[in-house]
C-alpha cells in the first residue's frame, strides 16, 4: 500500500464478513462496493483504509497488526505498506485497460507463489479503486472469487450475491449459472454481459470482477484415463471454457460495463497457452508482481507495528530485511515471524530477543511445521519424511540446500497418490506455506521448500535428512548426471560404465523410500545398465570365441577322457567278485562329480571307503560286504535289498533311510544312526549296536538274534516286543528276552 492513505479522501465502507477464504458481502460509500461471503465487518476510515472491528484493550500495543501466514485481503488495506510504486502501476493500467478502445479490460497480476499477488490485488488495488475512482466511473461494484473446482458456478454465486446482496442466492446463483454456461447462436458465450446488464446502475455503477487464485481452473483438472474419468474431464473443461470466454467476451465489449482482474501464480502461464487470446493479455497487459525492494520491506515492517502504538528499532527492521529479501515466498513468513514477534511483545519480550529464540524469520515456521507433522495421520506421517527429504540435496561438501522435485517422485504406487496429495495440499495450504507448488510443461507439478528455513531450523526435517545423509548425496550425484545426460540429448556418451553402473543399479534396488530416485534417474540408470550389458555380453563373446578357440582340443580331450571313465566305471563298479581295486575309489567319486545318483547293484565289496557322502543315492541292492564305511552318509539313501555283511559302519548315518530286506549279518554298527529309518525286513543277525540309536524304528519282525544291543537307543522305537531275540544282549533298561518272539 501507499505508506498512509490520503486523509483528504472521504470514503466508507461497510461489509460483512464471515466463512472461508476471507469471503465478505457488503457495501462502500464511496467509490466502490465490495461482494463476496459472510458476517460483519467494516471498511471505514475518510482516509479509505480498512479496519476491522476490535474489542477495546487496556493494554499500551493495539492489536497484531501482522497476518502471519494468511494473505491480505480486502479489510486489510490499513495495515497493507511496501507496494506503493506497484499500487500505482497497478491503477494507472486499470484505468488507460478502462479507457482503452479495442482491447479487453482485463488485469492480469502473476508472480511466484508466496509473491503477494493477492495481497497486492486485494488490499492494495482495490482500496486504491476506493479511494480513487477511475475518472468518469462512478461508484464501481466488486465481485471477488476464487474459482475452486467449479469455476463458472463460483462466478454465478459471486454475481448473485451483487445482485441480491443475500449472502447464500442459491437459486439466483443457479439461474445465473445457466446463462453463463450456454453460448449464443454465434457461438458467443454472452452470459456474463447479460447478467450484468441487468444490475441497476450499470452505467454508473460498473462491474469489477477479481478472480483471486486463477491458476485453480487448472489445478482442480480431473486426471486419469477411466471412462468415467475421461467423462469428468471433459465436462470440467467444457465448463471451465465457458468461464474463461464469459470473462473476455464482457471485458472485451464496448458498453465497458465489465472490466476483470485476476491474479494466477507464473508457474501456471504454460496452461494459458490453450487459450491463445487470452494467453497473450499476460504478455501485452500483464503485471508481473516483483520482490520486495529493501527499503519497501522495511516499511512493510515498520510501519503497521507503528500504527499500533510500537517503533522497531533500526537493528531489528535490518535484521529482518538480511533475512527475507532474495527468497521466493518469503514474505508469508516475514508475516509469521512478525506476529509472533507481536505476541512476544505484549508479553514485555524483546523483537531481537524473540528473532533469537525462534531462530530467525524462519524459525517461527519450522515450529509449525512441526505441530503440522503431529497433526498428520499414521499414514501420513509414514509418507511425509519421503517427500520433504526429496526436496534437498546434500553436496559433496555436506552442504543441504533446497531442490525442486517432481510429484511423480514420491509415488511408489498408485495406492498413495491420495495419500501423498493430501500432504502436499496440508503442507502447501495458503495459511500455512511450508510447500510451494507450480506446474511446468516439461515436469508437470513440482514441489519445492517454501524457505530454507525449514531445514536449518525443523530438527525433525534434521533428523530425517541425518538420517539418510550418505544416501541423499547418492542421490544427489545420480540426479545431476541423469540432469546432464538429459541436457545432452540423452547421448549414449553421458551414461554410466563399469562399477559406477553397478553401484547406481545396485543403489536404485536397495534405496529406501525417503531417497527414491526420480523417474528420469531411474531411466538414466535403467539406460546405463542396459548398454552396459550390451558390452559386458560383447566382451564375454570376445572371451568365450578366445577360450573356444584356445580351448576347443582340451575341449575334445575332456569329452574323450569322460567317456573312457565312464566305460570305465561301468566295466568295474558293476563287475561280480570281491577282490579289492584301487580304481573303484577314484570311478565312484567320478561317478559322484558328473552328478549321478543313480547307481543300483553297484559292486563296492572289500573296498575301504571312509567318510563317502552317499545322502539321497539310489543304491538298491548294491554290494558292500566288507568294506569299511565308517563315518559314511547314507541319510535318506535307497538301500532296498543292499548288502553290509560284514562291513564296518562305526558311526555312520542311515537317518531316514530305506532299508527294507537290507542284510546287516555282522555288521559293526557301533554309534550308527537310524533315526527314523524304515528297516522291514533288516537282518542284522550277531551285528553289533553298541550305542547305536534307532529312535523312532519300527522293529516289528527285524531279527536280533545274537546282537549286542549294550547302550543302543531304544525307548522311542516302535514294536520293539514284536521283534526275533535269541541270545540277545539288551540295554540295562528291557528285560532280556531268549529265544523267542514276543507277541
Amino acid at each position: 500500500m501507499s505508506g498512509q492513505p490520503d486523509a483528504s479522501t472521504s470514503n466508507q465502507i461497510n461489509q460483512t464478513t464471515q466463512g472461508d477464504r476471507n469471503q465478505t458481502i457488503g457495501q462502500v460509500y464511496g467509490g466502490i462496493v465490495v461482494y463476496v461471503s459472510g458476517g460483519q465487518a467494516i471498511i471505514n476510515s475518510a482516509d479509505g483504509s480498512v479496519t476491522t472491528p476490535a474489542p477495546q484493550s487496556s493494554r499500551t500495543l493495539g492489536p497484531n497488526p501482522y497476518k502471519g501466514l494468511l494473505a491480505f485481503n480486502e479489510t486489510d488495506g490499513d495495515r497493507y505498506f511496501g507496494r506503493a510504486d506497484e499500487i500505482q502501476t497497478l491503477w494507472n493500467t486499470f484505468r488507460d485497460l478502462y479507457n482503452a478502445e479495442n482491447k479487453p479490460r482485463l488485469l492480469p497480476i502473476y508472480g511466484p507463489s508466496g509473491s503477494g499477488k493477492s495481497s497486492l490485488a486485494r488490499a492494495g488495488l482495490l482500496p486504491e479503486l476506493g479511494r480513487r475512482p477511475l475518472p468518469g466511473q462512478g461508484q464501481a461494484r466488486v465481485a471477488v472469487l476464487v474459482p475452486g473446482s467449479d469455476s463458472l458456478y463460483s462466478l454465478a454465486v459471486a454475481l448473485a450475491k451483487v445482485a441480491t446482496e443475500d449472502p447464500n442466492p442459491v437459486k439466483k446463483a443457479l439461474d445465473f449459472e445457466a446463462l453463463l454456461k450456454e453460448a449464443d447462436d454465434d457461438g458467443d458465450f454472452t452470459g456474463l454481459k447479460r447478467i450484468a446488464f441487468g444490475f441497476p446502475d450499470i452505467v454508473t455503477s460498473p462491474l469489477i470482477i477479481l478472480v483471486d487464485q486463477f491458476e485453480e481452473i487448472y489445478a482442480y483438472e480431473p486426471k486419469g484415463n477411466g471412462t468415467d474419468d475421461q467423462q469428468k474431464r471433459e465436462k470440467f473443461i467444457a465448463r471451465r471454457d465457458a468461464f474463461i470466454k464469459n470473462l473476455l467476451f464482457a471485458a472485451s465489449d464496448s458498453s465497458q460495463y465489465v472490466s476483470v482482474i485476476i491474479t494466477c501464480r507464473s508457474d501456471f502461464l504454460g496452461d494459458t497457452q490453450r487459450y491463445p487470446e487470452f494467453n497473450k493479455l499476460f504478455s501485452t497487459q500483464g503485471f508481473l508482481v516483483p520482490i520486495m525492494q529493501p527499503d519497501d520491506l522495511a516499511t512493510a515492517i515498520a510501519e503497521p507495528a507503528k500504527q499500533a502504538g510500537y517503533d522497531f528499532d533500526p537493528a531489528t527492521v535490518q535484521l529482518l530485511v538480511e533475512q527475507t529479501r532474495g527468497y521466493q515466498g518469503a514474505l508469508p513468513l516475514l508475516q509469521f515471524a512478525l506476529q509472533r514477534i507481536w505476541e512476544e511483545l505484549e508479553e514485555g519480550d524483546e523483537p531481537l530477543e524473540t528473532l533469537n529464540t525462534l531462530g530467525g524469520v524462519g524459525g517461527a515456521l519450522a515450529e509449525e511445521a512441526q505441530k503440522l507433522y503431529n497433526s498428520l495421520s499414521k499414514d501420513e506421517q509414514v509418507v511425509a519424511p519421503r517427500i520433504f527429504v526429496a526436496l534437498v540435496q546434500v553436496n559433496e561438501g555436506s552442504e543441504i540446500t533446497r531442490r525442486r522435485a517432481r510429484k511423480a517422485e514420491f509415488v511408489t504406487s498408485k495406492n498413495e497418490i491420495p495419500l501423498i496429495e493430501s500432504i502436499i495440499k496440508k503442507f502447501a495450504a495458503p495459511g500455512v506455506r511450508f510447500l510451494v507448488t507450480f506446474l511446468t510443461e516439461e515436469d508437470g507439478e513440482v514441489i519445492e521448500l517454501a524457505h530454507e528455513a525449514l531445514i536449518n531450523n525443523w530438527g525433525q526435517f534434521q533428523g530425517w535428512i541425518y538420517q539418510w545423509r550418505e544416501d541423499l548425496r547418492k542421490k544427489t550425484k545420480i540426479e545431476d548426471e541423469a540432469q546432464e545426460w538429459k541436457s545432452q540429448g540423452k547421448s549414449k556418451d553421458y551414461l554410466l560404465r563399469g562399477d559406477r553402473s553397478e553401484d547406481a543399479k545396485y543403489f536404485l534396488n536397495i534405496a529406501s523410500q525417503p531417497v527414491k530416485l526420480s523417474s528420469l534417474a531411474t531411466d538414466y540408470i535403467e539406460a546405463s545398465w542396459k548398454q552396459e550389458k550390451r558390452w559386458r555380453l560383447f566382451i564375454l563373446s570376445l572371451k568365450l570365441f578366445t577360450v573356444f578357440a584356445v580351448a576347443l582340443p582340451l575341449l575334445m580331450m575332456a569329452t574323450t577322457a569322460h567317456f573312457y571313465l565312464s566305460s570305465r566305471a561301468y566295466s568295474i563298479l558293476w563287475s561280480p567278485g570281491c577282490d579289492r581295486n584301487p580304481e573303484k575309489g577314484l570311478l565312484v567319486n567320478y561317478l559322484k562329480f558328473t552328478a549321478r545318483k543313480e547307481l543300483r547293484a553297484i559292486n563296492l565289496c572289500n573296498e575301504i571307503l571312509r567318510g563317502i557322502n552317499f545322502s539321497n543315492y539310489n543304491l538298491s541292492q548294491a554290494n558292500f560286504s566288507f568294506a569299511d564305511l565308517s563315518d559314511s552318509n547314507f541319510q535318506q539313501a535307497l538301500l532296498e535289498s543292499a548288502e553290509f555283511q560284514d562291513s564296518f559302519l562305526i558311526s555312520s548315518n542311515f537317518q531316514n533311510a530305506y532299508l527294507r530286506d537290507a542284510d546287516f549279518q555282522n555288521a559293526q554298527l557301533t554309534n550308527a544312526d537310524f533315526t527314523g529309518a524304515i528297516v522291514e525286513g533288516i537282518d542284522l543277525h550277531m551285528a553289533i549296536l553298541q550305542n547305536t540309536n534307532f529312535s523312532g524304528v519300527n522293529f516289528e519282525g527285524v531279527d536280533l538274534t545274537n546282537v549286542n544291543l549294550e547302550g543302543a537307543v531304544l525307548r522311542d522305537s516302535i514294536n520293539i516286543q514284536k521283534a526275533y531275540f535269541c541270545n540277545t544282549q539288551m540295554p540295562g533298561y528291557v528285560d532280556n528276552r531268549d529265544c523267542d518272539k514276543i507277541n
